[in-house]
């Protein structure tokens, strides 16, 4: 590889990471409630676990701010006229840095909007292509948590049954791998809730 490339791809890395450490979901129960959002509920900082404390108004907030930082990281690599290989690296950056934010010792929220705000610019196709399967598995499966978690995952496969580019499907599969880890924990509990509690059924953005 090409060291400017190299040096490139390094650095919208980065600038997506450090965009994605802004969890919202944290600075607006901090600045709302004086409290950690990650006390409480599932741990996490995205839209859903902000809802507990604040309400619709703060899960719909939480959830357009961060699928918005999403779609902004790949904005930011179009204005700069960067390539395929490059607006995926600034796209796992964006969510890696939500999930995992530095400036809060790591615990950020499972990537889910921030993936979302990302698939919306890169490839819509295949982000509707999530939806209709997550609606699809929602009854059999009974557990949005895991029909959700299919949507995704059946991307990188959707991606390869219609051509995309060999970026496309690495993109994705990675994205994949990473919110996969994010929902771990949370996987976990459901399997240990069979009963279906509240804090299983939603997919934690």
């Amino acid at each position: 590889m090409e060291p400017l490339f190299c040096a490139t791809t390094a650095a919208v890395f980065a600038a997506g990471y450090a965009l994605g450490c802004l969890n919202a979901g944290y600075y607006l129960v901090r600045l709302t409630r004086r409290r950690d959002v990650r006390e409480s509920g599932s741990h996490g900082t995205g839209a859903t676990n902000v809802g507990r404390m604040l309400g619709k108004g703060g899960f719909v907030l939480t959830l357009l701010l961060d699928a918005g930082k999403g779609a902004a990281a790949i904005a930011l690599a179009w204005q700069f006229e960067l390539g395929p290989a490059a607006q995926w690296a600034v796209a796992f950056g964006v969510v890696l840095g939500h999930i995992w934010p530095m400036q809060l010792r790591f615990c950020g929220g499972r990537g889910v909007a921030t993936w979302i705000g990302v698939m919306a610019m890169l490839d819509a196709v295949l982000l509707l292509v999530t939806g209709i399967v997550t609606l699809i598995a929602l009854r059999p499966l009974g557990r949005f948590t895991l029909a959700g978690l299919l949507g995704i995952a059946i991307v990188p496969i959707a991606a390869l049954v219609l051509a995309r580019d060999l970026e496309v499907v690495a993109g994705t599969t990675a994205l994949l791998a990473i919110v996969g880890i994010a929902h771990r924990p949370h996987l976990r509990r459901q399997v240990r809730s069979p009963d279906g509690n509240s804090n299983a059924l939603h997919v934690e953005p």
